[in-house]
């Protein structure tokens, strides 16, 4: 789906690869939303103070500092964060105390374009124009 309307929405791509970062970021700016990447645990601590990206989607496998741990360090940084970690297995946040929260999601690695619509109609980022549009 394209769209030539930009919403004030941010998102944050973290992951290792460029290739699968700059991928991912390529198909979330076509919904309209701006984008910036990291490709460590660090740039993205950095980036999301100065970007304040209203979510952020965590690659589990990070270098320098893990994913689960950025992701607590950025809930704890702002509890209200919305917050995507990807993952190619989900037994090591399963028993995790956030799974509760409708700020957290897991998805599974080698998602389709319509899981990440998914995503961020759960997380409530579309506007609300944009999400009946989506249904």
């Amino acid at each position: 789906m394209r769209t030539n309307q930009v919403f004030d929405k941010r998102v944050l791509v973290t992951d290792n690869d460029v290739k699968v970062s700059e991928a991912l970021a390529g198909k979330i700016r076509r919904y309209g939303f701006k984008v910036m990447t990291a490709n460590s645990g660090n740039d993205a601590l950095n980036i999301y103070k100065k970007f304040c990206p209203d979510i952020v989607i965590i690659d589990e496998d990070l270098k320098q500092i893990d994913g689960l741990e950025l992701f607590l360090k950025l809930f704890f940084y702002n509890p209200a964060i919305k917050l995507v970690l990807t993952t190619r297995e989900t037994r090591a946040i399963d028993n995790n105390e956030f799974n509760d929260s409708s700020n957290f999601v897991v998805l599974k690695k080698r998602f389709s374009d319509d899981d990440l619509k998914e995503i961020f109609k759960d997380v409530n980022i579309f506007p609300q124009t944009f999400q009946e549009k989506l249904q």
